[in-house]
């Protein structure tokens, strides 16, 4: 046998006569001789077909350059396109197909076995990397094979030899680099089905009885060094360096095995995560491909349930891959990450919708968009500022250029954005509905979680968008991060099922350019300036006309549609400016650089370095401000303009049912979506008020805010109970400041057209009849927030929360206090609810301290004369006209 394979004229006879022997299950390779033959003939044949791919691939990519081929691209070649003598003619290129087949068989009857021939494996790589080069560019001139027949070919090669031949290598990072550029000349489809069969059915000591024995034993070998290793990374940090070499000299030849071990012990022990995240420094990058087809396998397992047995919280190891796929996509954010976003939309596809965690992670620290859950007032102020000012006042954590870019990169590339979207707003609403949970809570905190994520990635594609915007020199077309707003109003509601207020706040960063730009103007006749922007225009009759299209009929009965867009294409930077919020900035700013010059312990150098930075700081605030100042001076004239027109179309029939409408199809689906919606809302329709609109009554929309808005804190999740919470303060913090300066009410509410209790102007709602309807309102939030509280089972929580928001303005008369500081008090004695519980004695502990600020209820006074104050004031309320009286 080593005669014959020795002898390169009689090769088919030899690969004829292995495959014989291999029929009846003898492995002649096993003979140390026939083996050193066969992987001579496989370096002599192989020399050869890589010699006739080097060529290929070196008049290819002379073609794309227009450069002839350099020595360090083919030593053998002379001039461009020319064939070097010692390479056959180009008729004769076809025999290197023939071949490639030939070295395929004799490379199975070798088997595991070519792991002892380092060279071979690296020529085979090299071999393997130019031909995908070839078939993937469409340069393929080997006739023998095709395009397709030469990818299953090299695949399989990588599947069957190489890969299974890399773990029982010692190892190398020189095979291991070698067989990663071969790889990654495939898509991540296939690189993730050479893992998988890589892995086979197990690993390590499960794999025994399914593998070849010895790499079931070199496995468990690699296994029991890498436990060995985490040992030292848990209990001696110092030496996590050195630790993570030796980890990634592992994970050369048995990544999957190293990586399976390390994310069992995350799963496991969650302080574990950053210590191992950072010795992956060492890896290579086959390893972290290998991590990045791990991820998303370890989160399919159906074995393991990601919610524990009580059905209400989940489980420990999801919630610690799901931080842990986080922080590594946001250390190394050039790994892989298609596959992982293809797995959420699958995920998503099929109804599963938990693997959103592991999404909001990703964007959370590999985007650097976080969205505060329970935010202060001071937060929110500062959410209505610039740039700027959120950046000197959020504290969240600032992310890598490059993670920010890349997660940018994947979402448009791959056209997961607008999909993702779609099905996260699908599941809003599916998750209350149709999901099955058998607890009520669960539902809520899920419902927010989606919603969470949905604004999260919205911030994030508007933030992009924006970013390369500036970085186009301020061009309003659309640009590299746009793809998410291509799509009409009619395709996101009609086609994709979305509600109209989540298509309005996917496309809400387009339609503020549209709308709030000074720089563009608009004319009737020509449009805007700016093609795209101009088609996004709420002023604009043609996107009028679609909005129209892509809102069910019976948003539009009472409100016009270009009303209902305006309200949903404005923001709270739009409508508000924290002043107050820019002043104590520029104070602190100012503070703290007086605080440096005078401490002497630093060095000068540094002491100058942080004042100069907080002057510019400073400078940049000013700056912003002025610039605010003058956007919300446009927008104010621009919808005050448009909105009396809209108002003065309306007829008078409809004065009474337009705060209903309002507050149907605007007011409350926005309040409800986060707190600074919530403010947009309030500070938006006390501009209306302001604006004495006519048909426009404010008493009754304040009326129908008690009666309608309020009940529905019972039925709210713990998000849309907060954001109800800045709704209705906001709202109470208006009426409570007319109810207790009878001067500021006479000029902001007497004398405007919305607090007429008939129409005209000389039938205004006088302060005396105000403070009484003031108390009937009062009091019927009292009751009806009195009812969530004793209700505490299913309506204390989102009733609690609602008002520890309204500290301050609600309880504000001693009656109510009296009434809701009992109800609280037998929350504090349910010890079998602690969170319920712990939620009760805060909110006891702050009404304590509104003690001193209550007023005492008036006396029931008839608001004219005849009846109580109870019934005069719901008559006089009911009595308010929806048409002017007819001429006599």
């Amino acid at each position: 046998m080593p005669l014959t394979l020795s002898d390169s004229s009689h090769i088919m006879q030899a690969v004829l006569l292995l495959d014989c022997l291999d029929v009846y299950g003898l492995n002649a390779c096993l003979h140390m001789n026939t083996r050193a033959a066969l992987s001579w003939l496989l370096h002599k044949e192989m020399a050869h077909v890589l010699m006739v791919a080097s060529y290929l691939e070196c008049q290819a990519r002379s073609c794309r350059t227009t450069m002839p081929p350099t020595c360090s691209d083919w030593v053998l070649c002379r001039a461009p396109g020319a064939l070097p003598p010692s390479i056959p003619a180009c008729s004769k290129l076809d025999a290197g197909s023939a071949m490639l087949a030939k070295v395929e068989c004799m490379l199975c009857s070798l088997g595991l076995l070519i792991s002892q021939d380092v060279l071979l494996v690296c020529k085979l790589a090299r071999l393997i990397q130019l031909l995908l080069r070839i078939a993937i560019d469409g340069d393929c001139s080997l006739k023998s094979l095709s395009t397709g027949e030469l990818l299953l070919t090299c695949k399989r090669i990588l599947r069957r030899i190489v890969l299974p031949a890399l773990s029982l290598i010692t190892p190398n990072p020189g095979v291991t680099l070698e067989i990663w550029e071969a790889i990654k000349e495939l898509g991540y489809e296939d690189r993730f089905l050479l893992y998988l069969g890589w892995r086979g059915r197990s690993l390590e000591r499960d794999s025994i009885g399914v593998k070849h024995y010895e790499l079931s034993f070199v496995e468990c070998t690699a296994g029991f060094e890498a436990r060995r290793m985490l040992k030292r990374v848990a209990n001696e940090r110092k030496f996590s360096k050195h630790v993570g070499r030796q980890l990634a000299k592992i994970a050369h030849s048995n990544p999957l095995v190293v990586f399976h071990v390390i994310l069992c012990q995350i799963e496991s022990y969650d302080n574990m995560i950053i210590p191992l995240i950072d010795s992956f420094a060492y890896m290579t990058p086959l390893a972290l491909d290998v991590l990045a087809f791990m991820l998303p396998h370890r989160l399919a397992a159906s074995s393991r349930a990601k919610l524990l047995p009580d059905g209400m919280t989940l489980s420990q190891w999801f919630q610690h891959l799901a931080h842990f796929t986080g922080l590594y996509y946001r250390t190394y954010p050039m790994t892989e990450l298609h596959g992982l976003m293809d797995f959420i939309l699958s995920s998503l596809r099929r109804g599963t919708s938990l693997d959103l965690i592991v999404l909001s992670n990703v964007v959370t620290r590999m985007g650097g968009c976080s969205i505060l859950e329970d935010i202060s007032e001071d937060q929110l102020n500062a959410l209505a500022g610039g740039e700027i000012l959120r950046r000197e006042t959020q504290a969240f954590e600032r992310a890598s250029r490059r993670a920010v870019f890349r997660l940018q990169l994947v979402l448009n590339d791959a056209k997961l954005a607008l999909p993702l979207l779609s099905l996260i707003a699908q599941q809003c609403v599916r998750s209350l509905f149709q999901m099955g949970m058998g607890h009520v809570k669960l539902a809520g905190q899920f419902h927010d979680k989606y919603l969470h994520v949905f604004y999260q990635l919205v911030e994030f594609l508007s933030y992009s968008r924006k970013r390369n915007a500036e970085m186009s020199g301020g061009n309003q077309s659309f640009t590299h991060g746009s793809s998410l707003v291509e799509p009409d109003l009619e395709m996101l509601c009609r086609k994709l099922q979305i509600e109209p207020h989540f298509a309005f706040r996917v496309t809400r960063s387009l339609l503020g350019s549209a709308v709030t730009d000074p720089r563009l103007s608009w004319d009737e006749n020509k449009g805007r300036v700016g093609k795209n922007v101009c088609e996004w225009s709420p002023f604009n009759k043609e996107f009028c006309s679609k909005s129209i299209r892509a809102l069910p009929l019976h948003y539009l009965t009472v409100l016009a549609p270009r009303f209902y867009v305006i309200f949903w294409s404005l923001t709270l930077q739009d409508v508000y400016l924290p002043v107050a919020c820019y002043l104590s900035c520029i104070a602190s700013l100012e503070s703290r650089s007086s605080h440096i010059e005078g401490d002497l312990s630093m060095i000068h150098d540094k002491r100058s370095k942080d004042v100069l930075r907080n002057f510019g700081t400073i400078d940049l605030l000013k700056a912003e401000l002025a610039t605010r100042r003058e956007q919300l001076k446009f927008v104010a004239i621009q919808v005050r303009t448009n909105i009396t027109a809209i108002f003065s179309s309306l007829h008078y029939k409809h004065r009474r049912t337009i705060p209903e409408a309002m507050l149907q199809y605007c007011v409350i689906p926005r309040a409800t979506q986060s707190p600074e919606d919530a403010m947009f809302a309030a500070v938006f329709i006390h501009q209306l008020h302001f604006m004495e609109l006519p048909k426009f009554s404010s008493l009754l929309y304040f009326d129908r805010i008690i009666k309608d808005v309020i009940p529905l804190v019972l039925c709210a999740t713990d998000r849309e109970a907060r954001s109800l919470g800045i709704y209705l303060k906001r709202t109470f913090n208006l009426l409570l400041r007319w109810r207790c300066n009878s001067i500021a009410y006479n000029q902001e509410a007497a004398m405007k057209v919305g607090f007429s209790l008939f129409y005209g102007p000389t039938t205004t709602c006088s302060f005396e009849q105000f403070s009484i309807i003031f108390a009937k309102w009062h009091e019927q939030a009292t009751q009806t927030f009195e009812y969530g509280l004793r209700q505490y089972d299913s309506h204390g929580r989102s009733t609690l929360l609602t008002l520890i928001k309204l500290t301050g303005v609600f309880p504000v008369f001693r009656g109510a206090f009296k009434t809701m500081k009992e109800a609280v008090q037998v929350i504090t004695a349910q010890n079998q609810m602690k969170d319920l519980q712990v939620i009760a004695r805060r909110y006891l502990q702050i009404l304590e301290s509104q003690r001193s600020k209550l007023l005492q209820a008036p006396l029931r006074a008839p608001l004219d004369g005849r009846g109580s104050g109870d019934t005069a004031s719901s008559r006089s309320l009911s009595r308010i006209p929806s048409a002017p009286p007819s001429p006599a």
